[in-house]
């Protein structure tokens, strides 16, 4: 069984109001996101056309794809427009869960920032519509995510045990990466990094040991930079302080999913995380993602079968609920 935790579902309804929203804002945060999604998002159908897409899970020989929105998700200043947003989102991904149970899996939006919404739209999320787990961004309108403002939804999805998909935002400093693509080529990458940099030393993966955090693209780069951040632990004070144990303690009880076309990239990924923390991803249907591609440059890392088979969909399976074959 193969389980591609990282794939995109962006529902028609939903579409119309973020374009409109985006283009009617002047918020450098909306800006940001705009660009991305009218340029990559809003003209490619296969973001909501269901039978292609599983046209295209069979051929790459994928058998469930965990759907989840990226970019803005639906972080909004206005309480009522991020909920309603979130209520489309939810809704389409539990109906398709349901036309398709065997097929796909879903990740809850919710509209952080809003009070108790949030915490109210997780709990009808997961236990009315039957999601499977939350789809976070790495920031919210330039908020990072150990702010406290934020630990409700944490502490609730702790309790509930619930696998956390963090996707990156507009990060902060887009303004200088704009041209070549830097937003999405590197930008991205650094919001990965920081969000769990900022999980693990900000306290909140301490607080929440039940946390099952997903970190695309590799975790960004925190598998690289993780000996860095275990020394200054040593040696800074303000780093030790909401923490008890190095962060690399908690970076690695996160997981990684497995886009990246670079097979030293997907070696360091497996030399700190171990096969059991790398989970299939291929930020399909995005231009830089590919299922067929990245399956390929898992098998050829040459690990064991068993190995194999978990970043592949055993290790998913555990953490979404479905039984492996």
């Amino acid at each position: 069984m193969k389980i591609d935790v990282h794939a995109h579902f962006y529902p028609p309804a939903y579409m119309s109001e973020i374009i409109r929203l985006g283009e009617r804002s002047t918020h450098p945060w909306d800006q940001g996101w705009y660009g991305q999604i009218a340029g990559k998002a809003s003209g490619n159908p296969k973001m909501w056309a269901v039978e292609e897409r599983l046209q295209e899970m069979d051929a790459a020989g994928v058998d469930i794809q965990a759907l989840s929105i990226a970019t803005p998700n639906v972080y909004f200043d206005d309480c009522e427009v991020s909920l309603h947003l979130a209520q489309i989102v939810n809704d389409t991904l539990a109906d398709l869960c349901r036309r398709y149970p065997l097929r796909f899996r879903g990740f809850a939006s919710l509209p952080m920032g809003h009070g108790d919404k949030a915490v109210d739209e997780l709990c009808r999320a997961i236990g009315v519509l039957g999601l499977h787990g939350l789809a976070l961004g790495d920031n919210v309108r330039g908020r990072t995510l150990d702010a406290p403002e934020f630990r409700p939804v944490f502490r609730e999805a702790d309790r509930l045990g619930l696998p956390i998909f963090l996707h990156p935002m507009t990060p902060p400093g887009a303004e200088s990466l704009q041209e070549y693509d830097l937003v999405s080529l590197v930008g991205f990458m650094f919001d990965n990094t920081q969000a769990a940099a900022r999980l693990a030393f900000g306290g909140v993966l301490e607080e929440c040991p039940n946390l099952k955090v997903i970190v695309p693209h590799l975790g960004g780069a925190f598998p690289y930079l993780i000996g860095r951040m275990d020394y200054a632990y040593q040696i800074r004070p303000q780093c030790r302080e909401k923490i008890s144990r190095p962060p690399g303690d908690y970076l690695k009880a996160m997981y990684v999913d497995t886009v990246s076309f670079h097979g030293p990239a997907l070696r360091c990924a497996y030399e700190v995380m171990g096969a059991g923390h790398m989970l299939l991803g291929s930020d399909h249907p995005f231009p830089l993602g590919g299922m067929k591609m990245i399956i390929e440059k898992v098998k050829e890392m040459g690990l064991s079968p068993e190995e194999e088979k978990g970043i592949l969909g055993d290790n998913a399976a555990k953490l979404l609920g479905v039984q492996p074959e």
